[in-house]
């Protein structure tokens, strides 16, 4: 009788094991182009990977009512509940602002830490080529290793330098001069950081572990437009 009690009590454990171990449901799936994997409705859970060829994509909206769209050719890994992991590809991502429970998103260059804002990621995922635009809100950007970034601000000029520009522009002789004057300009802040914010209506562009911040440029605001437009209704006006 105790040997089978124990038994009993050996299989109850099993089992609740077992749907302890079971993935939860994360996000659902609200938007989808030639992605018959993943129609309208669809269940993402934790440690799903969502990958899309030419002409494909797919949107996902989090238990919190997040959005995230991921573009053609695209790779993204839902790890758990508030993080996410953009391997390659392109992505829209807009998150209700929040006090507690940020959400964290990592890249082949960096790790995103959010607590509400409208950004697009494009990264080729080799740890090189990519970039972050960010239309509304704050981002924390942090390095993925014990390297800091070297970080590059540009600026509005003021009057005196746009003028002394167009004048040595002007002038054929002093070309060098030029473009050495206006180097100097760009590079004038130079940054080594390990986290730093970034502002909204600026991009960051990185080239391994340099990264230079501008403000960003109409050709990305209509990539905003164009990713909102494939949401519809989804997104809060």
């Amino acid at each position: 009788m105790i040997s089978r009690n124990l038994s009993l009590l050996a299989v109850s454990c099993l089992l609740l094991t077992s749907l302890q171990l079971q993935a939860e449901t994360t996000a659902k799936v609200i938007r989808s182009t030639n992605m018959p994997a993943y129609p309208v409705g669809t269940e993402i859970k934790e440690n799903t990977r969502i990958q899309t060829q030419r002409g494909q994509r797919v949107a996902i909206k989090t238990g919190d009512g997040d959005i995230i769209s991921i573009s053609e050719q695209s790779s993204f890994k839902v790890e758990k509940a508030n993080f996410f992991e953009q391997l390659f590809g392109k992505v829209f991502y807009f998150f209700n602002p929040r006090m507690n429970n940020p959400v964290k998103i990592k890249s082949s260059v960096a790790t995103m830490g959010i607590r509400g804002t409208k950004f697009i990621i494009t990264d080729a995922g080799d740890r090189v080529n990519a970039e972050i635009a960010l239309a509304e809100g704050l981002l924390n950007i942090e390095s993925n290793d014990d390297q800091p970034f070297t970080v590059s601000s540009k600026r509005e000029l003021t009057e005196f330098e746009k003028y002394k520009l167009e004048s040595l522009q002007e002038m054929q002789q002093t070309q060098d001069e030029f473009e050495a004057y206006k180097k100097q300009l760009e590079q004038e802040f130079i940054e080594y950081k390990m986290s730093f914010e970034l502002q909204e209506n600026n991009t960051l562009t990185f080239d391994g572990k340099s990264v230079s911040q501008a403000p960003i440029a109409e050709d990305q605001f209509m990539e905003f437009a164009e990713f909102e437009a494939f949401l519809a209704e989804e997104l809060p006006r």
